[in-house]
């Protein structure tokens, strides 16, 4: 039990950084000056949200389907 919530744990933290990460690569974050230059967020073409949000349901459903059987 106690490893499941650590694992879980892990990814809430690993998940959120490697979907930032490539934000942060672009420019400097945060910047100095408040009011300088914003940095560009990466564009996401719609075959990639597509993709990104299958997977995204995909784990959420092997997810389920492992506490179902459980």
């Amino acid at each position: 039990m106690v490893k499941m919530k650590m694992l879980a744990l892990a990814a809430a933290l690993v998940v959120p950084t490697l979907v930032a990460a490539p934000a942060f690569a672009m420019g400097d974050l945060p910047p100095l000056d408040p009011h300088g230059p914003i940095t560009r967020a990466p564009e996401i073409d719609a075959g990639s949200g597509l993709a990104a949000m299958a997977v995204v349901f995909a784990a959420l459903c092997l997810a389920w389907e492992r506490r179902r059987t459980a």
